[in-house]
């Protein structure tokens, strides 16, 4: 029966490896501008949607009277 042995592995790690650096990473700021695009883009729709119920509302106002209007012809 084939025995195991423990071994200790070395792994070599630069002193710089560990550092946590204060700077932001690239893609910190990639993302902080992909987000502010996205915000934007969300309320440029919620104004487009908005502007959507209001015809909306105008248009069924509009269909209603019509079909009054065509109700008291006959």
């Amino acid at each position: 029966m084939p025995t195991t042995q423990s071994r200790k592995q070395h792994i070599k790690v630069r002193e710089t490896q560990m550092e946590i650096s204060d700077e932001k990473a690239p893609f910190t700021d990639d993302f902080e501008g992909k987000l502010a695009d996205a915000q934007t883009q969300l309320e440029v729709l919620h104004t487009q949607r908005a502007e959507l119920e209001r015809q909306k509302i105008a248009l069924e106002d509009l269909n209603q009277r019509k079909q009054e209007f065509l109700a008291g012809q006959l």
